[in-house]
């Protein structure tokens, strides 16, 4: 039987070994693994969906941005939309 451990029960059986910690950055960490799934399933189903064609917009580099790249950037701004929060509360 294997005993590996995914992510997620990683960092919170780490953030229970120090019981003094806020608990923050393991949310933040948990936030940004979720986050890296969402992405990895949606690119994944990209080809059966029809996502993985250019857009008509450009980077600061002048390459052509792809759809995927928007999914990317929405998905990680959704889910850090709470670091406001965050900054506010740790600064306080």
């Amino acid at each position: 039987m294997s005993t590996h451990k995914t992510l997620t029960p990683f960092i919170f059986e780490q953030q229970q070994s120090l019981p003094d910690e806020s608990g923050y950055l393991s949310l933040l960490q948990n936030d940004l693994a979720t986050a890296c799934k969402q992405n990895s399933f949606t690119v994944g189903r990209g080809v059966i969906t029809g996502m993985l064609g250019a857009s008509n917009s450009t980077n600061l580099k002048g390459k052509t941005q792809h759809q995927p790249d928007f999914i990317a950037n929405d998905m990680l701004l959704d889910a850090f939309s709470w670091v406001g929060y965050l900054a506010r509360k740790l600064c306080s």
